[in-house]
């Protein structure tokens, strides 16, 4: 295609991306959903065009929010315009002579690099405030709880001891489900433009994502700071353990998902059972750390490669 209809194709989608964020100004759940799909003309452009028609409906995008509200166009490319061209960039690229396509695997170690140097020049450039970051969002929460207390005083002590309870947790489960969102836009866009033929690459398997062995390095740093606790480490390197633990387990969720992706191809009934996954995991939750720990299982016993050999040998016999 040519270079003016790609480039006409990247600024049509830097504007939806803008007229998709702006949305949010609305207040309601319907611009919350309409803003939740701001990467997703972005995407489109890049996955169909290449990089550098991503990032240019990056600019656009971000040149139209900045023209409106500096703070807004702030974080407009850090949460979507720089993480959508970063994607698009390891999704497409590769070195001469490659023949395969970059895994999944290496995409969504990229998102969780970024959102953890997201999360570590944040809480960096607030120590200088009483507290650090969680001082900060405690004393925000404290200030939210003393006004639904004017309202409903038994409400608002229940909402303050919920969130108190959650500061510690809060910027990595934000961090995660910032994760999701991008990827599920990427999913999105990918099957949209291979069902018209205009995908560049093909779309990378869940069942094949894997996770370097170095990955499990920084993961026990952050669990053993989160650990030994204040008393041991300080407060706020504490702080950022229980976060960074949230965040670095992202790319073993993923690895989980996939032993269970490939495990369950090979069963007759394999959409039921990952629907009863996807809907545990959505409803109740609690499947997360079981899926993670599934994940860092196949690191050291490799659970695919033992079933794929156990089917091979079943075939053979």
């Amino acid at each position: 295609m040519s270079v003016v209809r790609s480039t006409a194709f990247a600024v049509a989608g830097g504007l939806a991306a803008a007229l998709l964020f702006v949305s949010l100004a609305k207040g309601n759940a319907g611009g919350v959903m309409l803003m939740s799909m701001t990467p997703l003309p972005l995407f489109l452009a890049g996955l169909s065009f290449g990089i550098v028609p991503a990032a240019i409906a990056s600019m656009v995008g971000t040149v139209v929010i900045l023209a409106a509200d500096t703070l807004y166009g702030a974080v407009f490319v850090v949460e979507f315009a720089l993480p959508v061209v970063i994607v698009v960039a390891l999704a497409l690229w590769r070195r001469r002579g490659e023949t395969k396509w970059p895994s999944a695997g290496r995409l969504i170690l990229g998102l969780t690099a970024l959102a953890a140097v997201v999360f570590i020049t944040s809480q960096v450039s607030l120590l200088g405030q009483p507290g650090g970051m969680e001082g900060g969002m405690r004393l925000a929460v404290g200030a939210l709880s003393k006004e639904l207390r004017s309202q409903d005083p038994q409400v608002g002590e229940q909402a303050e001891q919920l969130l108190q309870a959650a500061v510690r947790w809060m910027p990595g489960l934000g961090a995660v489900a910032w994760i999701g969102l991008i990827a599920v836009n990427g999913v999105l866009a990918q099957g949209a433009l291979a069902g018209f033929g205009w995908a560049r690459r093909p779309a990378p398997s869940l069942a094949n994502v894997t996770v370097p062995w170095w990955v499990l390095a920084p993961l026990l740093t952050a669990i053993a700071a989160l650990v030994l606790g204040p008393g041991l480490v300080g407060s706020e390197i504490a702080f950022a353990g229980s976060n960074l633990t949230v965040i670095l387990a992202v790319p073993f969720l993923f690895q989980g998902l996939g032993v269970i992706h490939a495990l369950a191809a090979r069963s007759s009934k394999r959409a039921w059972l990952l629907a009863g996954v996807y809907s545990a995991v959505l409803i109740f939750g609690w499947p997360i750390p079981l899926i993670v720990a599934l994940g860092v299982i196949e690191q050291w016993v490799g659970l695919r490669r033992r079933y794929a050999a156990t089917g091979q040998e079943k075939s053979d016999g």
